[in-house]
């Protein structure tokens, strides 16, 4: 009886475990996009930010997180430069190329 119980217990435990679950972060990239924003124009990064959220997922491209980041680039400082500002996503692996479809770029590992 006690065997029988136990052989159900690992049976359900291991059904469980073939349910679709949220990517892992193995299967994860992050992209990056420029922000695309200009010195002295006085946009908010984060409103930039939340707008190419929403176009990653107008897209179906589910985004598990997201940062504000810098090209790494100097720029000159002048009016109408830009600000090197890049919009950061983590989204799954397997819509790594639909994002780049949209200009994004897999992001340099550190």
């Amino acid at each position: 009886m006690k065997i029988g119980l136990l052989f159900g217990m690992f049976a359900s435990c291991t059904l469980m475990a073939c349910q679709s679950v949220p990517s892992t972060p193995a299967q994860q990239v992050d992209v990056t996009k420029s922000l695309g924003l200009k010195q002295c124009e006085g946009d908010d990064p984060k409103v930039r930010l939340q707008q190419l959220k929403e176009q990653l997922q107008q897209a179906g491209i589910e985004v598990y997180d997201e940062a504000l980041g810098h090209d790494g680039l100097v720029h000159i400082t002048v009016c109408g430069a830009s600000t090197g500002q890049t919009a950061i996503f983590t989204i799954s692996a397997t819509q790594l190329g639909a994002a780049q479809g949209l200009g994004y770029q897999l992001t340099p590992a550190p």
